[in-house]
């Protein structure tokens, strides 16, 4: 990320239609501010541009249990977008998102109408947030290719 104010660890690719920015994102975040991961999810199920998937499911990650719920963003026809700004059109801005980066930091969705799915484990020190997002037609096979990434990671001793 080019922004000092995002720290986040985040894996790409992909193009958006209109915009040189990825379309596919593995996103990892500190969530520790939640203080749960029920309160995590529940916190992306009351996020008014976003709907849930299905219901929420076990997860494990490097060995850490948590819960796992895919969302769907809202369609947005009325957003024009701002290439300046670096924002494609009919995008939706994830407020959810705003508690875990520095005040003034927005995150929005990466192409309209994305997929995501929300990943959050407690590792006993912190709240790990995974997010993957992609555009619909992309998001099985991302959601394939990124649990491939996902299962080799194991936990280090600090």
């Amino acid at each position: 990320m080019n922004e000092l104010e995002a720290l986040l660890f985040a894996i790409v690719r992909g193009k958006t239609e209109t915009l040189d920015l990825p379309s596919e994102l593995i996103v990892f975040l500190d969530a520790s501010s939640s203080e749960t991961v029920d309160a995590l999810l529940e916190q992306f199920r009351e996020e008014e541009s976003i709907t849930a998937v299905g219901a929420a499911t076990e997860a494990n990650l490097a060995g850490f249990t948590g819960l796992q719920q895919d969302f769907s963003v809202l369609p947005n026809p009325g957003n024009p977008g701002s290439p300046a700004d670096d924002i494609p059109p009919g995008v939706r801005f994830l407020t959810v998102m705003g508690q875990f980066f520095t005040p003034g930091f927005t995150w929005i969705s990466s192409t309209p109408e994305a997929h995501l799915r929300v990943i959050g484990v407690d590792t006993g020190d912190s709240l790990l947030l995974v997010t993957l997002e992609a555009p619909p037609d992309d998001f099985e096979q991302l959601v394939a290719d990124a649990d491939k990434i996902l299962q080799t990671l194991t936990p280090v001793e600090p």
